[in-house]
């Protein structure tokens, strides 16, 4: 199962094909990913997905579920040279995508914003704005936005999304667009609508590539880390083993990172790609200390009761 779109074109030649071309294994795609879908197999026993990428949220509410197979060490090798976190009971870690702040270059030609307060200052930095109609990011996002550091975010007790809901008030009048998928932001770039936005890296990338005039701000970018995951009683769970196996290559998860953006998982594969590729990657060496991790765990165990208030918060006004 894949997200669809230019992330399963990237998958497709990065992953499916090779596997298939070395196995003999068919690769057959299935998007969107859909963690209703993989419940709904897991619980009827029928097996339209063999293994999927998660978010991270997704992967932690599947594993605490007991929807997911463990892993299958003996089949999918450790590497000496890859931390040992992205190897997870139910799941391995495949990509990290950055939510960050990207901006119009040819509305602010001097310096643009290069925080998440520099975007909820209107005054210094007018423009059109565009938010992700989630709860995941911005609420963290808010909180930097306040005066917060990174270290200072988790867990986020009841206190701070307080905080985080009353800086939002701030902002909200000034967010022309809630934005609900990736291809909806990049149109939103594309059409002129908006001069600034909370955006998906590869989405970013990909417009930069064609030549838009963005730049993205990796200062306070938020990484999300997807997992590889196998459903629980598939049938195909050998095979999907050696599927995650295959896709814990370096010069595999390279060519995936290259063709969209998404950072690798396997460090090595950072020192494949050329500098200016690297430069464009989650989690690069490149950027510093700048990034950091979203917590998907508090997310996933907290999504069902924080999504309502974000929802209801929306709607007023």
């Amino acid at each position: 199962m894949t997200w669809g779109g230019v992330f399963t074109e990237a998958e497709r030649g990065a992953y499916y094909e090779p596997f298939t071309e070395a196995t003999g294994i068919k690769v057959a795609e299935v998007s969107p990913v859909s963690l209703a879908k993989i419940k709904a197999g897991v619980t009827n026993k029928t097996y339209d997905v063999d293994t999927s990428s998660l978010s991270s949220s997704e992967y932690f509410q599947a594993a605490g579920e007991g929807l997911l197979e463990p892993i299958d060490y003996t089949v999918v090798k450790k590497a000496g040279d890859v931390p040992p976190d992205v190897y997870e009971e139910y799941g391995v870690k495949a990509n990290s995508i950055s939510y960050q702040l990207v901006y119009n270059s040819d509305k602010f030609t001097q310096q643009g914003p290069q925080s998440w307060a520099d975007f909820y200052d209107v005054a210094k930095f007018p423009g059109d704005r565009a938010l992700w109609d989630s709860p995941i990011g911005n609420i963290e996002f808010a909180l930097l936005a306040d005066g917060m550091t990174p270290d200072q975010l988790y867990p986020l007790d009841d206190k701070k999304l307080d905080r985080a809901f009353k800086k939002l008030d701030e902002i909200k009048p000034h967010i022309k667009i809630w934005w609900q998928q990736g291809a909806q932001s990049q149109q939103l770039f594309q059409d002129g609508e908006v001069d600034l936005m909370m955006m998906w890296n590869g989405r970013a990338t990909d417009l930069i590539r064609q030549g838009q005039p963005l730049t993205q701000v990796w200062n306070q970018a938020g990484l999300a880390v997807n997992r590889w995951i196998v459903p629980k009683g598939t049938p195909n769970a050998g095979k999907a083993m050696e599927f995650i196996n295959a896709a814990l290559d370096p010069q595999k998860q390279a060519n995936f990172a290259e063709t969209l953006g998404y950072g690798p998982s396997v460090p090595s594969a950072f020192n494949l790609l050329s500098p200016e590729e690297a430069a464009l990657q989650p989690g690069s060496p490149l950027h510093g200390n700048v990034e950091f991790e979203i917590d998907g765990q508090w997310w996933g165990e907290n999504l069902a009761d924080v999504l309502p208030r974000w929802q209801n918060w929306l709607s007023q006004g």
